[in-house]
């Protein structure tokens, strides 16, 4: 077959070269080639979609994401870093490749890629990792970087590789200080312990700046304090633990308690240490930047003299204080400055645990504790005071309740109400009431009404009670029965009643009842002042109320008189004549009459 195309020649002189034997080899422009079809098909193929060869990879590695963390332990005699570094290597084809991984001048302990240690190629771009397996890989370096100390701080350059992130993590000595990091985004700073730890995210770069400086001058800080005390004999053995904080590492002097107190021993973080006497105060003295625990033990007399035992105790004025008193048997405990009280009872001691406001005096008083039994038990004195008017047909009593817990508390106070009357109105002084509610009438007809507050009830208050009695309905108003209240729960119980008048109607006594007349000036101010009108009668009694009956009656117009001094002037011509004269007036019914 003959190939016209200029592809088609090639093709056929390559195959020429293949399978002509040698003889027919001569070159004279003009020749016959024959090949089996299938052959002649795969060339037409091939030159039809010819295969391009492959493209190599643009690089022989990457360089994924690192983790590094440094951890400052001290200052003191240096500040050295110490740095562990995760960095994650791609190797992309299966040739000798030369991966940069440190910056020069480095000082690399050591290096390991999936657990087994490697060696570094120290070049011109620094230092290197050389393979011809491709893959994935975790290298892992560790080196250690000194800081530069000055004036304002401390600063650590670190030498990072160029990965794609880093994911920065450093631990420094101290608490409360400033810290930045450079290039970094994302820089938080957060106390750990006695240390502070930093973090940042750092894009690819081949060196970190770590920078931090303490706050100003400050001396050594405590925090917090417990104290821990038990009663032995006339005395409490107190122990007391301070948590205190140094922001350089220089020797301090820490002032702790007043020379008043017996001190029996002195620790600094679990050593005997130096107690010094300073200002009327123990001191010790304090080394290191960071935490330490100060232990002291100390005791101080109970004053048994004026009233319940009592210990007082001073103390640093510090922002939080703990104190926990140990006493023997079941007692109760109060603390000034006032504070709230937690206690438990077990093996025979009560332990109370209380925390203090910032302070430089705490004093603590006990007494034995009420038992459980006495405590539910509740002691009220009453006095109630009744006053009674009537108008247009009813009865109405204002009752005035002075109500005294003398012993426990209670948020309940029971009143026993006479038949026939409608409750208006409860209230107190306190505004202590939150509902009330009158129960069924027994076969006497008396009712029980609930008055129920909002809180337990210490001492005493006052309450209200506004009720009325209808006089219709067959009611003989010249023989009308008080309606008088009385307090249920009560041990001691007395009463007034004040009949008043009114405008229209007064009530005038029929039958005292048991009680006994008494003057309008034995009722006391808080009544007074709430009476507008006239008082014609009062009565008190003790214990019971008394079966006191009225009348009702239009009350009596009284006659009123006064005396008046008149001055005169009377002008006739040239001649004046002066004097007084007294004119007598008579008040009556209404009219001013001149006599």
């Amino acid at each position: 077959m003959k190939l016209e195309t200029p592809t088609g020649i090639t093709l056929a002189l390559v195959a020429l070269l293949v399978v002509a034997p040698a003889s027919m080899a001569e070159d004279d422009g003009t020749g016959q080639v024959q090949l089996p079809l299938t052959q002649y098909t795969q060339l037409i193929d091939a030159a039809r979609d010819p295969v391009k060869p492959p493209r190599p990879a643009p690089t022989g590695f990457a360089l994924g994401n690192a983790r590094v963390t440094v951890h400052v332990p001290g200052t003191e005699p240096r500040a050295s870093g110490t740095i562990q570094v995760q960095l994650g290597i791609e190797v992309l084809e299966s040739e000798w490749v030369l991966i940069p991984v440190l910056p020069p001048g480095t000082p690399v302990d050591a290096v390991n890629v999936g657990g087994k240690p490697v060696q570094l190629v120290s070049t011109g771009d620094g230092l290197a990792w050389s393979t011809n397996r491709a893959g994935s890989y975790t290298m892992h370096i560790s080196y250690k970087v000194d800081a530069a100390s000055s004036e304002s701080g401390y600063t650590l350059p670190l030498p990072v590789p160029r990965a794609a992130a880093i994911q920065l993590t450093a631990t420094l000595p101290g608490t409360g200080i400033d810290a930045s990091v450079i290039p970094a985004a994302g820089v938080q700073v957060a106390a750990a312990g006695a240390n502070t730890r930093v973090t940042a995210t750092v894009p690819t770069t081949s060196g970190v700046q770590i920078a931090w400086r303490t706050p100003g001058e400050l001396g050594p800080t405590i925090s917090r304090a417990v104290y821990k005390g038990r009663v032995t004999g006339e005395s409490v053995r107190w122990t007391g633990e301070f948590d205190v904080e140094l922001f350089s590492d220089e020797t301090a002097k820490l002032q702790l308690l007043p020379t008043s107190v017996t001190l029996d021993s002195l620790e600094v973080d679990s050593k005997k240490a130096t107690i010094l006497v300073e200002n009327g105060h123990f001191a010790t003295l304090v080394k290191g930047r960071g935490r330490h625990r100060v232990v002291v033990g100390l005791q101080v007399p109970v004053d048994r003299k004026s009233g319940p035992p009592r210990v007082a105790l001073q103390i640093p004025r510090i922002p939080v204080s703990r104190l926990e008193l140990t006493l023997p048997g079941r007692v109760e405990l109060a603390v000034q400055p006032a504070s709230n009280i937690s206690t438990r009872f077990e093996k025979g001691a009560t332990t109370a645990t209380v925390h203090v406001p910032m302070t430089d005096r705490v004093s603590l008083t006990w007494s034995e504790a009420i038992p459980e039994e006495l405590q539910a038990e509740v002691r009220v004195n009453a006095a109630t005071y009744h006053a009674v008017h009537a108008s247009e047909g009813v009865l109405y009593v204002h009752a005035m309740l002075e109500y005294e817990v003398s012993r426990g508390e209670t948020n309940r106070i029971e009143l026993l109400l006479p038949p026939n009357v409608q409750v208006d109105d409860i209230g107190s002084d306190l505004g202590a009431v939150s509902d009330w509610r009158v129960g069924k009438p027994d076969k006497n007809g008396n009712r029980v009404l609930n008055v129920f507050l909002d809180r337990q009830l210490r001492g005493s208050m006052i309450v209200d009670v506004h009720y009325d009695r209808s006089l219709g309905g067959g009611v003989d108003p010249d023989d009308i029965v008080v309606p008088l209240i009385r307090p249920v729960a009560a041990q001691r119980r007395r009463g007034m009643v004040a009949l008043l008048a009114g405008h229209e109607l007064t009530l005038n006594p029929v039958d005292e009842g048991g009680a006994t007349r008494v003057g309008e000036n034995q009722l006391p101010p808080f009544v007074r002042e709430q009476l507008e009108m006239t008082v014609a009668h009062t009565f008190k009694y003790t214990e019971e109320p008394p079966n006191l009956v009225v009348a009702a009656a239009v009350p009596e117009r009284v006659e009123g008189k006064f005396d008046a001094l008149v001055d005169a002037l009377i002008s006739l011509g040239d001649v004046t004549l002066a004097g007084s004269t007294s004119v007598a007036i008579n008040v009556k019914s209404g009219r001013i009459m001149a006599l």
